[in-house]
């Protein structure tokens, strides 16, 4: 599906992103090439059912009912914990209703609950950092044109389908589909990371499963025409490189995150600083 493509160097991959048009491509790094692109909430879903079926439990999981008992637990307490005023409806039409969940449930991301949210940023050297960051073994980029696949869209769905299928979760009769969302009121860390999101719109899948369905062949449409899919894998051996590259850009924890969350996560770093190793260890044992 992808067009997959294994580097051999740093400065290779600054020479495949040069081609990219800003703001036209969005990234998203992970910390091993072989994870699946799935949502929060697909992979808590996951876990529960492995977890009932371990202990002997017959369980349905009820994607859609439990989506909504999580959307409705947080929207009636948040305010305990937040000033945030998340948008209220205007009407009970489709579009408010999906514009109503869509900021909710970026509300919840940024915090940490599940949801089918998936994040990407408009940056690849972002991406780069969130692919390094907990790295051990080939990590991975992707990188995706979604003008692309909202042409492939306009010729399959219509536009008023989009908001019914988020509006009401159960919709089967809309293809499976993603749309990208940016929301109307931003939070500092998604300025600082230049954060989107990409939501698809059937909870119960995978974004691998629903990328199928734009029919994408070695990261092409139809397999011809320009490339709009690309996966960029890097070996574990240029984890080291990589981070002294983005610290140069001044990319880190202290930067992608706010105040001193950011600063005591990057303190992490200091770990992979030879120098910064050996003068401890020499100056410990004194």
């Amino acid at each position: 599906m992808w067009h997959e493509y294994t580097l051999k160097s740093w400065a290779e991959y600054e020479e495949c992103i040069f081609r990219f048009s800003r703001g036209k491509w969005i990234f998203r790094g992970q910390a091993n090439s072989g994870w699946q692109l799935e949502s929060s909430l697909y992979r808590e879903f996951s876990k529960v059912k492995q977890l009932y079926k371990d202990i002997g439990m017959d369980a349905k999981i009820g994607y859609n009912r439990y989506e909504m008992k999580l959307l409705r637990e947080f929207t009636s307490s948040y305010n305990l914990y937040s000033n945030h005023k998340l948008y209220e409806p205007e009407s009970s039409e489709y579009k408010e209703i999906a514009r109503y969940r869509l900021e909710a449930w970026s509300l919840m991301q940024h915090h940490g609950a599940p949801t089918r949210l998936i994040d990407w940023t408009f940056s690849p050297y972002v991406a780069a950092f969130f692919a390094l960051d907990g790295a051990t073994d080939d990590y991975c980029i992707y990188a995706l044109n979604p003008q692309a696949l909202k042409q492939v869209d306009d010729q399959r769905i219509e536009s008023a389908q989009y908001d019914r299928s988020l509006a009401f979760s159960s919709d089967k009769t809309t293809p499976s589909f993603v749309r990208v969302f940016e929301p109307f009121s931003k939070s500092e860390r998604i300025r600082r990371q230049q954060g989107l999101f990409l939501v698809p719109n059937r909870n119960n899948e995978t974004l691998s499963t629903i990328l199928e369905s734009y029919n994408l062949s070695d990261g092409k449409i139809g397999g011809e025409g320009m490339y709009v899919a690309h996966k960029f894998v890097f070996p574990k051996r240029l984890i080291l490189d990589s981070w002294d590259k983005l610290q140069q850009m001044n990319i880190n924890h202290e930067t992608i995150y706010a105040g001193l969350d950011g600063f005591s996560r990057s303190l992490k770093l200091k770990l992979l600083d030879h120098d910064f190793l050996t003068f401890s260890t020499s100056e410990s044992s004194t």
